[in-house]
């Protein structure tokens, strides 16, 4: 059935909406995120938010509402999200393990601990950039992720020391359940878990684990 002119006028409309939330999103993340030479490349994440608003040939309203609802996941993950949280996460583990205020050389431990930090940013930006260029599923780039996670798990799990951070302890949760976790484990965990989930799954979660230890 052929459209009205006012129907396509507010296709056209909405069509027109995606791109200019799509625009103001692009620029707040310059603006708020791109600031130093580490950072994803601008082009990359253009790409990705052209590809959400992308619609397909005939496209309905649920498609269209799907566009607006990834918009505003990326929106969460750009400016709620800790951009800080990689940085976070190696100077946490490091400290945890070499504390600085304690160290023989702390100038030492700052520049250690600034280029870790670099080298880090630099190899997350290329991992995704290769699945990227591979091609495929996000969810195959996810059990390719959570394999290297596992893996990381046991070798962290084999340190003399195991490094505490947000990063090592969902690592080791990936370990089989014969396997010994740090005393600090459980509690990194549930709180990170608080964080992410907030009040409500979090509760969930807690009665689903009650409930399976109780069959």
């Amino acid at each position: 059935m052929a459209l009205s002119n006012s129907e396509k006028q507010e296709r056209f409309r909405k069509k027109e909406d995606l791109k200019k939330f799509a625009n103001e999103i692009f620029k707040n993340w310059q603006l708020t995120m791109y600031r130093d030479s580490i950072s994803t490349p601008p082009l990359q994440i253009r790409e990705r938010l052209d590809r959400i608003i992308e619609l397909p040939s005939g496209w309905t309203d649920e498609d269209y509402k799907s566009a607006l609802e990834r918009l505003n996941r990326f929106s969460i993950e750009s400016f709620i999200d800790d951009p800080k949280a990689l940085d976070k996460d190696v100077e946490t583990a490091r400290d945890s393990i070499d504390p600085f205020f304690t160290s023989n050389n702390p100038t030492q431990w700052k520049n250690d601990n600034n280029l870790a930090k670099i080298n880090m940013k630099k190899l997350s930006n290329h991992i995704f950039s290769a699945m990227e260029l591979i091609g495929g599923k996000y969810s195959d780039f996810a059990a390719a992720i959570i394999d290297v996670e596992r893996k990381l798990g046991y070798r962290l799990i084999n340190e003399k020391k195991v490094p505490k951070s947000n990063a090592t302890s969902l690592c080791l949760l990936l370990l089989s359940d014969h396997i010994e976790r740090p005393e600090w484990f459980v509690d990194e965990l549930s709180t990170i878990l608080k964080e992410r989930l907030g009040e409500r799954l979090s509760c969930a979660l807690g009665k689903k684990l009650i409930s399976t230890d109780n069959k």
